[in-house]
């Protein structure tokens, strides 16, 4: 079964955040023996593959390696749903145990010797609250699981290039995992398939190239911000819940040629 960090032991430790932080630095949590039934607690039909967790690769030399690792996590959590996942208590608790070690090379901020930054990045990365966006934006795991559940919802033939491309560019991956109103109906699967289709052709396409758009800024090509923009123009006059993933794409192609004209 999966554990979860009790809510009143989370408080305390948030609460009395400062003293802790030595803890987090040395990713060594032993003294408040969060595996015990007194500070968590066990729930749900299945559990979590551990060994999985801890073969989580380190970033090294600048990769974070964060799509293999997006899978390793959607795996070792399997049979997990999306009502669990939205959970922070599990995360933390898993974050906090078996990936502790993970999560500080990953967010190397928690062993900041400014004791502000400190604490900042572990209130950022171990713990977040379940009603925003933080939870699949910011979590050490969450993110990571979040990454996978929705390449493999898009594109499960393709999850692996789905996650390379999401995983370019913050924004991009903004786009595909936190915007709503996208993915209400198969333009997300469209916006995923065109992106491939750029990917296909050369992984370092124009397409990808999309800085953000600054007052007087020009934008002379057309960049995976267009097509969101263009998608979401499209969806405030069509019904692109009813519409077909063929017409969408067949849509998106015939207005790009001229959208920036």
């Amino acid at each position: 079964m999966l554990r979860y960090i009790k809510s009143n032991v989370q408080k305390r430790i948030l609460k009395n955040i400062k003293s802790y932080l030595n803890n987090f630095r040395d990713f060594n949590l032993s003294d408040l023996n969060l595996e015990s039934d007194e500070n968590s607690f066990g729930s749900g039909d299945h559990g979590v593959n551990l060994a999985a967790l801890e073969t989580l690769i380190n970033p090294s030399s600048g990769n974070l390696f964060e799509t293999d690792n997006s899978l390793t996590v959607h795996e070792a959590f399997a049979g997990l749903t999306r009502y669990q996942a939205h959970d922070p208590r599990m995360w933390t608790y898993y974050s906090l145990t078996t990936a502790m070690e993970y999560s500080v090379a990953r967010y190397q901020q928690i062993q900041s010797d400014d004791d502000e930054k400190c604490a900042k990045a572990v209130i950022k990365h171990l713990f977040c609250p379940a009603d925003n966006r933080m939870l699949k934006r910011n979590n050490t795991l969450a993110r990571l699981w979040w990454n996978a559940e929705i390449a493999k919802s898009l594109h499960p033939q393709r999850s692996h290039d789905v996650l390379k491309v999401m995983l370019m560019d913050t924004d991009l991956r903004a786009t595909i995992v936190e915007r709503p109103t996208l993915f209400a109906s198969n333009a997300a699967r469209v916006f995923v398939e065109y992106c491939l289709e750029k990917f296909d052709e050369n992984p370092n396409h124009k397409f990808f190239n999309a800085p953000r758009a600054r007052s007087g800024q020009v934008v002379t090509h057309f960049t995976y911000r267009s097509a969101a923009r263009l998608l979401n123009q499209l969806g405030g006059y069509f019904d692109l819940t009813v519409m077909s993933s063929e017409k969408i794409h067949d849509l998106l192609n015939e207005k790009a040629s001229t959208y920036l004209s």
